[in-house]
């Protein structure tokens, strides 16, 4: 797996069949789902660095990554201005829940920013420099 951009993340998926909802009773979904847990995410790159995520946020899906359709996830990701560098390639995973969690299905999302896309491919390593920095205190 490899890091695009900061706008990555891996997302246990709890449930599908969820219809959307107002904000209020899709957050008690959720934490239904969750049943209490406390889920971890570490990753570790091809240096042998470690980071760990933040704890995993709600996401929601009308169309599926794993289960057909309105698929419930819980998603973690890096802070903001993070430790995974565009680039970069995951070497493992680890992830835990206490108590247990039952997953339906684990996947990695990474994706540019919406500035990183508009600009054309750097040409010097000053500009891919410049490319690397966090574009989230923007």
């Amino acid at each position: 797996m490899h890091v695009l951009g900061e706008w990555t993340s891996l997302c246990v998926v709890l449930k599908d069949g969820v219809a959307m909802r107002p904000q209020p009773e899709m957050d008690k979904v959720f934490a239904d789902a969750l049943g209490g847990a406390k889920v971890r995410v570490d990753v570790v790159l091809s240096d042998d660095s470690r980071v760990t995520l933040d704890e995993p946020l709600e996401g929601w899906s009308k169309f599926g990554r794993v289960l057909p359709n309105d698929e419930l996830s819980a998603c973690a990701s890096a802070s903001c201005g993070s430790k995974l560098p565009a680039g970069a390639t995951v070497k493992s995973v680890e992830l835990s829940a206490i108590p247990k969690l039952e997953a339906r299905g684990i996947f990695w999302q990474s994706e540019q920013d919406l500035e990183q896309r508009s600009r054309p491919a750097p040409s010097t390593v000053a500009e891919q420099s410049a490319k690397a920095q966090s574009s989230c205190s923007s």
